[in-house]
């Protein structure tokens, strides 16, 4: 008998005692947007105390379940997030750009969809904005991700119950002015839209479709980067926490959620080291509220957590053997908000940013030189780069895939990641496979090699939908 065989008679015999057991009442469905092995080695290697920590404070590594999980599009071997989610959303490889469409472009349905169908009750909340590529896989068929005000509208169509996110980008229809906006077509739709966690709290309506967003505008349509939230900001485990409570209140015999950590990718793109790690560990906080419910109810709910490509080729080592990756906790602030920052010394000092400005600003959210020793060469390299900015005003600002960021700044982050012995192979996505990893009823369906489309015709099994 050969190698194919004997994997193909041991998956058979794997489906054949799942499917036969008892399937899961409750699904949690973590995305880590962006996510790499390298992303989860490097959380935790900078939570550990030192080399000789061996303990990892992420909760999810301990999942029993883990498999690997191929990522290409149907276009392209490097995915976008659109043909990503997709896949993970569908089981149907798509291509990049499209949301909800198979590789020939014809509209394919979500597991969500399919559970909404199967009478669950459903839920799909995010980092970033409601009407992003990920979570829009979920309920939304457009041609191109960006049509953002048509998939807005598909959200206020999909009675999905409990949608959360840091907005929707377009709120009203740029192509038609006439059209309505879309917080009407929400309601119209029967969603209550509530306006930042104290609304929700004080006004919540268990028995109607929810919408629960920020009551602000944050730039970019994201929720702030855990490296820089104020207490008064809008956090994914509130969201979480709020979608856990909703489900429990309106006593959901059968419930599928959908937590997509959004911003990871963000981080990823310019190669911002501590933001991403951050970001990571603030997800692993949203799974805590999954596993703690998953101890209540441990027969009947399945936690799953994949990603749907990693971003930035993230390299462990680029000299020698050492890594510091606790030396990122003396970032204090994200590339994009050091952006601002130093944008902000113009009128700061407007009479002239001098070089002590700009070494006090990068001390107090650095580290530099304080806690982070600088080389000779790389403060030359600051040095010229302030001159560029404040004194001749040559530098032009840097465009990357979710941000515009000064060239300090981004130079900034390099130096504390080449402190930390980190690298970067690009500032998009790569090609590299992602994990899984599972616990709960059903798990054991997800170890292996598998597709990024195998992650839900698994999940259909497990759960007996169709």
């Amino acid at each position: 008998m050969n190698l194919r065989k004997i994997c193909t008679g041991l998956l058979f015999l794997l489906l054949s005692f799942t499917v036969s057991g008892k399937s899961p009442k409750y699904v949690f469905y973590f995305i880590g947007d962006g996510m790499g092995f390298n992303h989860i080695t490097a959380t935790s290697f900078y939570q550990s105390a030192d080399v000789s920590d061996l303990t990892d404070k992420l909760l999810f590594p301990h999942f029993p379940v883990t498999g690997i999980v191929k990522t290409r599009s149907a276009s392209h071997y490097i995915t976008d997030s659109s043909a990503g989610g997709t896949a993970l959303a569908s089981g149907h490889k798509a291509n990049n750009k499209a949301v909800g469409l198979n590789s020939r472009n014809e509209p394919v349905f979500s597991i969500i969809h399919k559970a909404k169908t199967n009478k669950w009750m459903t839920g799909v909340i995010t980092s970033t904005s409601v009407d992003d590529a990920t979570p829009s896989s979920f309920y939304a068929h457009a041609d191109s991700r960006g049509m953002y005000y048509e998939i807005g509208v598909q959200a206020a169509k999909s009675a999905i119950n409990f949608l959360g996110g840091a907005g929707f980008k377009s709120y009203t229809n740029p192509q038609n002015s006439n059209d309505p906006h879309l917080l009407d077509v929400l309601s119209a739709n029967g969603f209550v839209v509530y306006k930042g966690l104290n609304q929700y709290k004080n006004e919540k309506k268990y028995n109607q479709p929810v919408v629960l967003i920020p009551d602000r505008d944050y730039p970019g349509t994201a929720l702030p980067y855990a490296i820089d939230r104020t207490p008064e900001d809008l956090t994914l485990h509130q969201l979480t926490t709020s979608a856990i409570d909703y489900f429990k209140t309106n006593k959901a015999s059968r419930f599928m959620l959908v937590v997509e950590g959004g911003r990871i990718d963000h981080g990823s793109h310019p190669n911002d080291g501590a933001t991403a790690i951050k970001e990571l560990i603030d997800m692993d906080k949203s799974i805590q509220l999954a596993y703690d419910f998953y101890l209540q109810h441990p027969r009947e709910t399945l936690i799953i957590l994949t990603s749907d490509h990693e971003t930035g080729g993230l390299a462990l080592g680029t000299v020698g053997s050492n890594l510091d990756l606790q030396s990122l906790d003396k970032q204090k602030a994200s590339l994009g908000k050091l952006s601002g920052l130093i944008d902000g010394l113009h009128s700061r000092y407007p009479e002239g940013v001098l070089w002590e400005h700009v070494v006090t600003l990068l001390e107090e959210n650095m580290g530099f030189w304080k806690d982070i020793k600088i080389s000779k060469r790389d403060e030359a390299r600051l040095k010229a780069c302030y001159e560029e900015t404040f004194v001749s005003k040559t530098a032009k600002k840097i465009v990357t895939t979710y941000s515009v960021d000064e060239p300090l700044a981004m130079l900034a982050i390099e130096i504390i990641n080449k402190h930390a012995n980190i690298g970067w192979t690009t500032k998009n996505h790569s090609g590299a496979s992602v994990p899984v990893f599972a616990i709960g009823a059903g798990a054991e369906m997800f170890s292996g090699m598998m597709e990024n489309t195998d992650v839900p015709k698994r999940l259909e099994k497990v759960c007996r939908i169709k």
